[in-house]
C-alpha cells in the first residue's frame, strides 16, 4: 500500500501544480492535456474549491482527457482538496457509465487508495493529504475515476490515453 503525506499550505500545493504542468499542452477548447517528455508528474486534484463537486481538476481543466506517451515515466499525485469527503484515484480499462460501487465493477490497472479530506474549510490554513504512485500502462484507452462509493456515478471520472 502506498503511504500518504500532506502539503502544508495552498502555496505548496500551487508549486506542486506548476511542476505538473511542465511539458503539458493544455487545450481548453477540447478539454485535453497532452504530455510529452520522458518524465511526467500528473497532479490530480479531487473536488477542488471553485469547481463542480465530485470532479477532478488536472492542470486547470475539469475531468480532462489526458494523453501520455507510452515511453514516459508517469508519476501520479492525488491531492485531496475536498474538505468533506475522502477520495482515491483509480485507472481502469472499464468504460463509463459507472454504478454507485464503481470499484466493485471495474478491473483496476492502477490504484491510489482513498485519502482523508483536507483538514479545514479555510484554504489558507488547510493541510492537503497526498498520495503518489508510478503509472505503467500499455498503449490504449483507459479511464480514471474516484473509487469511493457514489463518486464516479456523480461524474468523478475522465479519459486517459496512452499513445
Amino acid at each position: 500500500m502506498n503511504a500518504y503525506s500532506s502539503l502544508d499550505s495552498s502555496a505548496t500545493l500551487n508549486q506542486q501544480i506548476a511542476r505538473g504542468k511542465q511539458g503539458a499542452v493544455i487545450d481548453q477548447k477540447t478539454n485535453t492535456i497532452t504530455y510529452s517528455g520522458g518524465s511526467i508528474n500528473l497532479v490530480a486534484l479531487a473536488s477542488p474549491h471553485g469547481q463542480p463537486n465530485m470532479t477532478w481538476e488536472i492542470d486547470g481543466l475539469v475531468n480532462p482527457t489526458i494523453i501520455v506517451p507510452s515511453s514516459a515515466n508517469v508519476q501520479v499525485t492525488l491531492v485531496n482538496t475536498d474538505w468533506g469527503y475522502m477520495h482515491g484515484f483509480e485507472v481502469t480499462s472499464t468504460a463509463p457509465p459507472y454504478g454507485r460501487m464503481a470499484m466493485m465493477s471495474v478491473n483496476s490497472d492502477f490504484l491510489l487508495m482513498p485519502l482523508p479530506e483536507r483538514t479545514t474549510k479555510s484554504l489558507t490554513t488547510a493541510h492537503y493529504y497526498t498520495r503518489s504512485g508510478q503509472l505503467h500502462l500499455s498503449v490504449g484507452t483507459y479511464h480514471y475515476l474516484c473509487p469511493v462509493p457514489g463518486h464516479a456515478i456523480q461524474g468523478m471520472y475522465g479519459t486517459l490515453k496512452v499513445v
